[in-house]
């Protein structure tokens, strides 16, 4: 059985829609569940984006980063053109060990613009067309509504050690696939 390889992926972006609004930044980080506790990250990478020339803004995004001025300077650093940036992305899958499976949190929103922009510039998807949805899992290991099934409603171990959830996408992609390595060892407990 080929081992699965987790890519906790998180973006930053200036408006709802990809296409329609650009991509700012993605971050993935790479996760062995079969490692230790503390020793499941293997790989990190990260870029950001020039605008697509076509795209414009949303005012409730724009608002968003008025209040995260350090935050959005950070997104606008050594910007590369998406096409550059996704093969690079996809040269970094391909290195991994394993089985890649996307996981995002949530997916919903982070997973659309990675599909996207990889369809745009590569004319595939690396991570195939589905993604881990990490709210939901927590939503069925904790046996509690979709709604419910908040990071803030997740039990305290699940959070220690993350690190802090700031905006900047590979600090958000690293804390969210600490706390999914958590969910896989809860889920493992359980049926036991």
């Amino acid at each position: 059985m080929t081992k699965e390889i987790y890519i906790s992926f998180d973006i930053e972006c200036d408006g709802p829609c990809p296409g329609l609004h650009s991509l700012l930044s993605l971050a993935a980080v790479a996760f062995n569940a079969e490692l230790p506790t503390g020793q499941q990250e293997i790989g990190v990478w990260q870029a950001n984006f020039e605008l697509l020339e076509e795209a414009t803004t949303s005012d409730a995004t724009t608002a968003f980063w008025l209040q995260h001025p350090h935050e959005y300077e950070a997104t606008r650093k050594n910007t590369q053109h998406p096409k550059d940036a996704m093969e690079s992305f996809r040269t970094w899958l391909q290195q991994l060990p394993g089985k890649k499976v996307g996981a995002a949190y949530p997916a919903g929103f982070d997973f659309p613009w990675v599909y996207y922009y990889s369809h745009r510039f590569l004319g595939e998807s690396p991570l195939g067309f589905s993604c881990v949805d990490m709210k939901t899992y927590a939503m069925c290991v904790l046996a509690m509504g979709y709604t419910d099934s908040t990071k803030k409603n997740f039990p305290a171990p699940w959070h220690e050690g993350n690190g802090p959830h700031t905006h900047l996408a590979i600090d958000d992609a690293r804390e969210q696939g600490n706390l999914f390595m958590k969910m896989l060892v809860a889920r493992k407990r359980m049926s036991r």
